[in-house]
């Protein structure tokens, strides 16, 4: 397992994944990390997120306004490190067929950690949920920032 080391920020990721240079996508992402499973079959990002209010109500509004047509929606929640996460699981409607996405939200704050995997739903293995789960678990932060109130 290779480990990505940004300022503050440290998570662990397997080797088949190739990851992709670290980009800025404005004030609200901060950070914006591609990743892909080297048998191109599950492509995924990273990202840290400014948060204008707590994750939940977040949550809330992304998935209301979210122009996705779901077909199956499971949404768990989760600790990381004294801190709350969100792990949703879904299958959605795309152009080209169904799509499985995993999706980890973790709350640091005024932070937003966010990690994303996609998969066409037929190539979908339990193996991608486990590799997420163990990134995510992996996920270390150096100091927190204050909580939203």
């Amino acid at each position: 397992i290779e480990q990505l080391d940004m300022s503050e920020i440290q998570f662990q990721y397997p080797e088949t994944l190739r990851l992709d240079e670290i980009q800025t996508l404005g004030p609200e992402i901060t950070i914006h990390l591609n990743y892909q499973h080297r048998n191109n079959k599950m492509f995924g990002f990273f990202q840290v997120w400014k948060l204008k209010q707590p994750l939940k109500e977040f949550l809330k509004l992304s998935k209301k306004y979210s122009s996705m047509t779901f077909e199956s929606f499971k949404e768990t929640d989760f600790k990381v490190q004294e801190m709350s996460g969100v792990m949703w699981e879904y299958v959605f409607l795309s152009r080209t067929g169904k799509i499985h996405g995993l999706e980890a939200f973790v709350e640091n704050g005024k932070e937003m950690y966010r990690f994303s995997m996609y998969i066409d739903e037929e190539d979908y293995k339990p193996a991608y949920k486990k590799m997420l789960k163990q990134m995510v678990q992996s996920l270390r932060t150096k100091g927190r920032t204050n909580p939203l109130q």
